[in-house]
């Protein structure tokens, strides 16, 4: 029993001895790790003592040697030197006006700004000689067909509804329209590219306002001081006076550049001239009519608003109107031969001067006409309006409009193998007319002696 009493005794002593030394070791170990952590900490606390002195140090000595510290002053930057712009050569100039009539530079384009007076005169200049005739593989133009030319300014709210409309004319898909804008308007063109009905070519109109804003015809200082100067007049007003010089400038353009080969009749309108359904039937009709029963008259017209009546009645009076002017080459050429006349009356209105010529007898004063129109203007804003800020066609306007040219399909107004023709040539036919003035020398000028080969 004794013996195995000392066993385990031992084996207790044994193992109380091991845990005693793995307790003195460990708590020595950490014991020295404290103690050298203090010590490093001492270290630590000294070296910042010693920068604290160092500081102290320096600062002293920037008193002592009243130092400051300043930024030296800011020199001001020179910009470096930029040569000026070479202004682009006439070959350049040409090759950007066919690159834009080509498609290869949008004129719309902020970065593609036409502003030099050549450019522009280029650009339109190639617009006008090579714009392509769109629609050209669609439709094919009938035998004795009437052009349809139509005068557009910055009027698209008008314009899309004409163009509708338009979409709607019996036989329109037999002739083209020719576009002849005056001025440069995106909203305008893109309509015009739009049109899948007809043939169509657009032209530009040089010697637009809105092109030349600052010189003349548009705004021009000198064109004031010389009305100044004129014994009398109205001052000149540079947004209408162009537009006598549009009307001459297109139809010198379309007779002699565009159409040098058509004998027949075009027919003359502007972008707020709203059609019938029957519009262009009736304008082939009554032109055969006017050359059979009125071979002396000197224009068809397509609406008169001194006279009504019936969907068939024809009426011939001293009166020249502006909606649906139609006449042919040989007309055309009675009415340039008396040029000198159009330009030099002193009248901004192409329509009242042509009035004027045929009062002095410089062209005929016999005019054919449809008593109920085939033609609506429907612009109460612009030029003439009436009401410029409110512009917008509604649609109860769209309804009216429709709900005529109904009626003249219920009258099967297309049909003129029946007609009547009233004679109206005994009113009043304005003779010795004064003129609305506001045409200056200048104008005078350039009326007489423009060129037609832009």
């Amino acid at each position: 029993m004794l013996p195995k009493i000392r066993i385990i005794s031992v084996i207790a002593f044994v193992f109380i001895f091991v845990l005693a030394v793995n307790y003195f070791y460990f708590y020595g170990a950490e014991i020295k790790q404290k103690e050298e952590m203090q010590q490093q900490s001492e270290y630590d606390n000294q070296k910042i003592r010693q920068l604290e002195r160092a500081i102290d140090v320096m600062l002293t000595k920037i008193n002592e040697y009243n130092l400051t510290l300043s930024l030296p002053p800011v020199q001001p930057t020179v910009p470096p030197t930029v040569p000026p712009t070479e202004p682009p050569t006439e070959e350049t100039i040409k090759k950007m006006a066919r690159d834009m009539v080509q498609g290869r530079l949008d004129p719309f384009d902020a970065n593609n700004v036409i502003t030099s007076k050549d450019m522009l005169t280029y650009f339109i200049s190639n617009f006008n000689k090579n714009r392509k005739v769109l629609n050209a593989d669609k439709f094919k133009l009938a035998p004795n067909h009437i052009p349809i030319v139509i005068r557009v300014f910055n009027k698209p709210q008008y314009f899309k509804v004409v163009l509708d409309f338009y979409r709607q004319v019996e036989g329109i898909e037999e002739t083209m329209i020719i576009v002849s804008h005056d001025g440069i308007f995106k909203e305008m063109f893109d309509l015009v590219e739009s049109i899948d009905f007809c043939q169509v070519r657009q032209i530009i109109h040089p010697y637009s306002s809105q092109v030349l804003s600052n010189r003349f015809p548009g705004k021009d200082p000198q064109l004031a001081r010389e009305r100044k100067d004129e014994d009398n007049g109205k001052p000149r007003n540079n947004n209408v006076t162009p537009l006598k010089h549009h009307f001459w400038w297109h139809l010198n353009y379309v007779w002699d550049v565009m159409l040098p080969e058509h004998k027949g009749d075009i027919c003359l309108l502007e972008e707020d001239h709203l059609p019938s359904y029957d519009f262009y039937r009736t304008l082939l009709a009554t032109r055969d009519l006017r050359n059979k029963e009125c071979p002396d008259c000197f224009a068809l017209q397509m609406q008169e608003p001194s006279f009504n009546g019936d969907t068939h009645d024809l009426g011939i009076c001293p009166n020249i109107g502006n909606m649906g002017l139609t006449f042919d080459r040989r007309r055309w050429e009675i009415l340039r031969g008396a040029g000198d006349e159009y330009c030099n009356f002193d009248d901004y209105n192409w329509d009242w001067t042509l009035q004027h010529m045929k009062s002095v007898n410089k062209i005929p004063g016999k005019y054919f006409f449809t008593c109920k129109p085939r033609i609506i203007h429907i612009g109460t804003c612009g030029i003439h309006g009436r009401d410029n800020n409110n512009c917008e066609v509604t649609k109860e306007q769209i309804d009216q409009y429709k709900a005529r040219s109904d009626e003249l399909k219920r009258d099967n107004a297309h049909d003129w193998s029946k007609y009547k023709i009233r004679d109206f040539m005994n009113t009043n036919n304005a003779l010795h007319f004064r003129g609305y003035e506001s045409w200056g020398q200048m104008d005078r000028d350039h009326c007489n002696n423009q060129k037609f080969d832009i």
